[in-house]
C-alpha cells in the first residue's frame, strides 16, 4: 500500500488537514471556512459579488458544506449576506470587518504551516503534477 499513489496522497492530505485545523482552532474557524473566506476575499479584491454556488465551485467545496460553513461564519459575525439592488432575491456573502481581521491572521498561519510542512525545493514538480491532474 505504501507505493499506492492515491493512498499516499490521501495520507499527506490528512496530515495537512490536521495541521491546518489545529492551527486555525484559536481563530475559531475550520479549514473549509478559511478557504471560503479566502475565496470571498479574492472576489472582493476584484470588486465582484459572488453567489454561494459560484463560491463553492471556485473553492472546489461541496455545495452543502459551503452552505453550512457560510451559515456558521454568519453566526460568528465573520460574513454577512447582502442583497444587490439589481437582484433582490439573491443574497451574496461578503466578509465583515471581523471576518477580514480573522482572515488576515489565518493567512499568516497558513503561510507558516506551508513553510513548515512543505519544503519548497521538493514540491515544485509535485505542484505541477497535481495541477495537471486537476485540469483533466
Amino acid at each position: 500500500m505504501e507505493k499506492n499513489t492515491g493512498y499516499l496522497l490521501w495520507q499527506v492530505a490528512n496530515a495537512w488537514n490536521k495541521k491546518t485545523e489545529n492551527s486555525l482552532t484559536p481563530l475559531n474557524i475550520s479549514q473549509v471556512q478559511f478557504i471560503l473566506m479566502a475565496g470571498l476575499d479574492r472576489f472582493a479584491q476584484n470588486k465582484c459579488h459572488v453567489r454561494q454556488k459560484d463560491l463553492s465551485k471556485y473553492c472546489r467545496t461541496d455545495v452543502n458544506v459551503t452552505s453550512q460553513s457560510l451559515r456558521k461564519l454568519e453566526s460568528k459575525g465573520m460574513i454577512e449576506r447582502i442583497h444587490r439592488k439589481e437582484n433582490n432575491k439573491s443574497r451574496y456573502p461578503v466578509l465583515t470587518d471581523l471576518g477580514k481581521d480573522t482572515l488576515a491572521q489565518a493567512y499568516k498561519i497558513a503561510a507558516k504551516n506551508h513553510t513548515e510542512f512543505f519544503k519548497e525545493d521538493k514540491i515544485q514538480n509535485l505542484n505541477e503534477t497535481l495541477m495537471g491532474i486537476l485540469r483533466q
